[in-house]
């Protein structure tokens, strides 16, 4: 993670750390990251491009997300 940071601030950008969450596929581990002082949170679930994406692989949520939205 330090160095995914270090790598986007020095083509210019910044880490939005109160913004950014994680997934983590099939694993029961860890429940946040930290980045120096700030802390990234875990989350079973995100919207990316229009799709809900799952921590499962399961795209039940992605269909109900999508038939909502119709």
């Amino acid at each position: 993670m330090h160095a995914w940071r270090k790598a986007l601030e020095n083509g210019g950008l910044k880490l939005n750390v109160a913004k950014t969450e994680y997934v983590a596929c099939n694993s029961t581990d860890l429940t946040s990251l930290r980045i120096g002082d700030d802390t990234i949170e875990r989350t079973d679930n995100f919207r990316y491009l229009g799709s809900v994406l799952d921590a499962s692989g399961d795209i039940d949520l992605d269909i109900k997300a999508r038939i909502s939205a119709a």
